[in-house]
């Protein structure tokens, strides 16, 4: 079997070419959309005989899909600031005693603060994902309004609202229409199990949060909230 193996980095996506010991590489960097990576791939590729493709991704991925995980970057570039910000500082207080020019210090003082607004813009360009409630994969989704339908007792299961809390760790909120006859009791025991049959599937679902509501009641609070029906 001969497989095609993809090593896609932050700013180069790379390629072993046949029998050679230098790789085939095009650049990427954070622009660069799948459809993109794939077009100049087969490009890189053509001629080449292959029976699947392996991709490499240097980072987490979960069903698929990468995920945000920011800890690790976060600690390596916030270290990073902080050794940058002692070198200058260092360098400030050095150069404002060796020449006798004290203004040099305030200099240093101020490019600290640059390097530390810099850090921050990045961190939050990197983790805004996170910061603002990155969705589930649409698999869980699906696989989740499929499971709630299943459910004895629900007539109709309207919609689901999914946000990642972690990597791995993600919360769930249902709109679902349950029978007229059914009690207080009936209902509480329909959601547990519910719960129960969401988190066997995906594990990765922490808390799953019901509220009885007509379709139509579903639709009108899903055109207030996004400004049409869903």
């Amino acid at each position: 079997m001969k497989i095609l193996a993809i090593d896609v980095g932050g700013t180069h996506v790379k390629i072993p070419a046949p029998d050679q010991k230098q790789k085939r590489e095009i650049v990427s960097g954070p622009r660069m959309t799948a459809r993109q990576m794939v077009s100049s791939v087969k490009k890189l590729a053509r001629g080449w005989a292959y029976d699947v493709v392996s991709v490499g991704f240097p980072g987490p991925v979960l069903h698929n899909r990468p995920v945000a995980d920011p800890p690790s970057f976060m600690v390596l570039f916030e270290d990073s600031a902080a050794l940058a910000g002692i070198l200058v500082a260092f360098t400030g207080i050095y150069l404002s005693m060796r020449l006798d020019l004290p203004v040099l210090d305030g200099v240093g003082s101020i490019l600290i603060g640059l390097i530390l607004g810099v850090t921050a813009w990045l961190l939050a360009n990197e983790t805004k994902s996170l910061l603002i409630g990155e969705r589930a994969d649409p698999a869980i989704v699906d696989s989740t309004l499929h499971v709630a339908g299943q459910i004895d007792g629900v007539t109709h299961a309207n919609g689901v609202l999914t946000v990642h809390l972690a990597p791995q760790e993600i919360l769930v909120a249902l709109s679902l229409e349950f029978a007229d006859e059914l009690r207080t009791p009936e209902i509480e025991a329909r959601v547990f199990e519910l719960e129960r049959c969401v988190r066997r599937s995906h594990p990765e679902v922490i808390a799953v949060f019901v509220k009885p509501q007509s379709p139509e009641g579903f639709r009108e609070t899903a055109a207030r909230r996004f400004g049409k029906h869903r």
